[in-house]
């Protein structure tokens, strides 16, 4: 399969001028691998023809495990950086491929046998799941993905909390690193938006790959400490600065971080600064092998909320014996493996105390190797890398089974005025990777594109015995003449349907596979509901080859616009019971032409509450909205039509009022003048 450009092209039937490019899609040859011929004077009315042969690799179906994991800071070596390294080893380690993305879903890296195209976008047919490390990133594409809870919760505020917590929700799923309080917040959160998590949590720790190293203590070693040196930077000092400065001052310490950060030699006059340490993953075993005992302090946040600094991962994998502070982490799992200080002592105290286990440990190696040995062991049996990935990896289908109820059929209409076969085949798509749910598929085209287009039409609407999704399909026309109106075919269609919901799909959206069936999930967890509505995501254009996404929202904020048959976006954003239909006077749709959604949406908020899926999984494609056919009738009319079925409805006076945003509670008890 292939893509094939010309850049002298032109207007194609019915849709102006076009860009310099033209994409002309090759049909896929799978089974001969032949090039494939495409005349094009048959489907754009120019003479030429194109041969085309697949210009890479082609895309296999996948034989073993795979995973994305996102980046979100691809061109900053930092922790999250770090950690990706050793993700990627991981993986291998147990025989699963990883691509590495960043926030809009294209590969930056990939351990596939098979490379990938420059500018792919994750699939997935590319990988089982995805991995945010951090909630700046948001799930931004149609594959399940877990969050990982490796920040103190005090951490959201720093970024917003109000926007970082819908981001961290964007999420399907979460991974413990066995915090309580980070547990109970994402528990309590999830189960906010009416999407409970599924408990036990799967957990992954922020840990090391193997092989470790074999400890290394004897009468010679320091302390090891890595860090930016926060204090020097900022211009205060820390809890444990006169401990760092007194050790440094003793030479009983290693001392690595980066040279220079943001103008600042933060370890300037610190005598006991070595180096910087690459971000690969494992240089820093090697340094914290070397020196052989490991400062492990972990910051104020870490302590309240229980989350584990890597330092102590670090120290254990490296064979090193571990100085910490007090923490519920260590209490759990290592208390009898590693040395505890009592940082809340005075700074002089703190550093007696420091150096008392140090000497103790340099005079009795073999007390601190039995520790070091013990602590690795148990690193290796309950917290590695690979054993939280095999174990996610085997209960991930389990964890992703969808929970909307059996039997669930939705009729979706599918309105395309275009001419464009891709957009046209993204649609189709569209509908019918949809999981969880039964399609009746209504799609309505221009006789133009049908007489041009007929087998390919039927080639991707086609139903087929077996197919778990799409029940059946029906093909109608639309109306061509400069006064006829789409409102009138879409309302002989809807009346006749007999699906438990129905959809309006437009051409300048994307749905992720589970966006009926959380639709769906939502509806049925508000029976007064007429109405469900999705979160969104935002596309557009960045360049020729790429596009950039958008969070914007998990819930929908626009009651008021609904009520006031305003809200002019996304149609495919909504679901409505079939019941919504006897709502909505007959004389209506048929005046509409392009607005068919807004009536469909005041009936039913007339008439119940608004149900929230509570999850982004509609992708609003504002670089294609120019391909939306013109209405015959101004929107302005068609929105007056609309509210003059309820004019005189004093429900929908009351309920002007209660959703407006400038509207008062005691504004419905007087005559309303406007």
């Amino acid at each position: 399969e292939g893509t094939c450009w010309t850049s002298k092209a032109p207007p194609l039937m019915g849709r102006g001028p076009k860009p310099a490019w033209l994409r002309v899609h090759v049909a896929r040859q799978h089974e001969a691998r032949e090039p494939a011929e495409l005349n094009c004077n048959q489907v754009y009315g120019f003479g030429m023809t194109i041969s085309a042969k697949p210009t890479g690799p082609h895309r296999q179906l996948r034989t073993k495990r795979a995973l994305a994991i996102i980046s979100t800071w691809p061109d900053t070596k930092n922790a999250e950086f770090e950690v990706i390294e050793r993700l990627v080893a991981a993986a291998a380690n147990i025989g699963a491929d990883v691509f590495v993305i960043d926030d809009d879903g294209y590969v930056l890296s990939s351990t596939a046998p098979v490379s990938v195209p420059a500018g792919h976008r994750v699939t997935q047919e590319d990988c089982d799941f995805a991995i945010s490390l951090h909630f700046q990133s948001p799930r931004s594409v149609d594959i399940y993905s877990y969050v990982t809870l490796w920040n103190p919760p005090e951490y959201l505020h720093v970024f917003g909390y109000d926007p970082s917590v819908e981001q961290m929700a964007s999420h399907n799923d979460v991974l413990s690193c066995h915090s309580d309080m980070a547990d109970a917040h994402a528990v309590n959160l999830f189960a906010g938006f009416d999407r409970p998590l599924r408990t036990p949590l799967q957990p992954l720790f922020h840990s090391l790959p193997g092989p470790y190293l074999a400890p290394n203590i004897n009468a010679e070693s320091k302390l090891f400490y890595i860090g930016i040196n926060w204090e020097k930077i900022s211009g205060t000092k820390g809890r444990h600065h006169y401990l760092l400065e007194q050790l440094d001052e003793e030479n009983l310490i290693n001392i690595y971080g980066p040279r220079e950060f943001y103008g600042v030699k933060p370890w300037e006059g610190f005598k006991n600064y070595v180096d910087e340490i690459p971000f690969d993953g494992r240089s820093v075993l090697k340094e914290v092998n070397a020196s052989g005992i490991c400062l492990a302090f972990s910051s104020a946040a870490h302590q309240q909320s229980g989350i584990m600094s890597n330092r102590l991962f670090e120290g254990l994998a490296a064979g090193a014996a571990v100085i910490a502070n007090p923490h519920p982490f260590i209490d759990k799992y290592f208390s009898d493996c590693v040395y505890v200080v009592d940082d809340t002592l005075p700074p002089e105290e703190v550093y007696r105390e420091v150096v008392g286990i140090l000497n103790g440990i340099r005079s009795n190696p073999a007390e601190a190797l039995e520790r070091a040995h013990q602590g690795q062991q148990r690193l290796a049996e309950r917290f590695s890398l690979e054993i939280c990935l095999t174990s996610l990896f085997d209960n991930h289908g389990h964890r992703a089974q969808p929970r909307v109820r059996a039997g669930a059929t939705i009729s979706v209409v599918l309105v395309y005025n275009g001419s464009d076969t891709a957009i046209f085949a993204d649609m189709v798509a569209n509908a019918r990777r949809q999981t969880g749910v039964t399609l009746h598929l209504h799609v309505l085209v221009t006789a133009a594109f049908q007489a041009a287009f007929q087998h390919e039409i039927d080639r991707l609407c086609r139903a087929e015995a077996g197919d778990p999704q799409l029940a059946s399909c029906e093909i109608s026309i639309l109306p061509s003449g400069p006064r006829e109106t789409r409102g009138r075919l879409v309302n002989s269609v809807l009346r006749k349907i007999s699906a438990d919901y129905l959809c309006i799909m437009e051409c300048d959206e994307i749905w992720f596979s589970d966006h009926l069936a959380k639709l769906v999930e939502a509806i049925d967890r508000s029976p007064d509901a007429y109405i469900a509505a999705s979160g969104r995501i935002r596309e557009d254009a960045v360049s020729d080859t790429r596009l950039r996404r958008r969070f914007e929202t998990l819930g929908f904020k626009g009651e008021g616009q609904l009520i006031e048959a305003a809200h002019g976006e996304d149609s495919g954003r909504f679901l409505f019971r079939r019941q919504t239909l006897a709502l909505v006077p007959e004389v209506v749709l048929p005046l509409l032409d392009g607005c068919e959604v807004r009536a469909l949406g005041l009936w039913a908020m007339l008439s119940g509450p608004l149900a929230l899926s509570n999850v982004a999984s509609l992708v609003l494609r504002q670089d294609i909205a120019a391909d939306r056919a013109p209405s015959v009738l101004p929107e302005d009319q068609q929105v007056e039509f609309i509210r003059d079925s309820v004019r005189g409805n004093d429900r929908w006076q009351r309920r002007r009022v209660d959703l407006s945003p400038d509207g008062r509670a005691s504004d419905y008890r007087l005559p309303r003048i406007e």
